[in-house]
């Protein structure tokens, strides 16, 4: 079982590289972004893969999980707590998708389905 810490240990690492790096970033961090991508981090099954954590241009966190060409998702974190996404699935990521969750409380099970299917190795799709 995976504990809230080690869910948080990819966020916790771009942080202390964010505070020690400044200079490689553009923008400012949005602390209410950060916050919500916190909640939503810890919320997550522990049979998803960590994602990589982006700062986006306005400062907003991301969360991007890449399996190979044409399957992958990347997940915005808004301000007002709402998420962001957009990706590709299938054969050379011919079926693009994107949309908005209005709420960023956690993630509904569809949408958590969605990443497991982008992410699993033996998933065709």
């Amino acid at each position: 079982m995976t504990t809230t810490k080690q869910k948080l240990l990819p966020l916790t690492d771009f942080l202390a590289d964010y505070h020690a790096h400044p200079r490689e970033y553009d923008v400012p961090l949005n602390e209410d972004s950060y916050d919500h991508a916190v909640r939503i981090l810890s919320g997550l099954p522990d049979d998803i893969v960590a994602p990589e954590i982006i700062l986006d241009n306005d400062g907003e966190i991301a969360f991007e999980w890449y399996h190979s060409e044409g399957r992958q998702i990347i997940v915005s974190i808004y301000p007002d707590g709402s998420v962001g996404y957009a990706g590709f699935r299938g054969l050379k990521g011919k079926e693009g998708f994107y949309g908005r969750i209005s709420t960023a409380q956690y993630l509904p099970k569809n949408f958590i389905q969605l990443i497991k299917n982008i992410t699993q190795k033996d998933n065709k799709l």
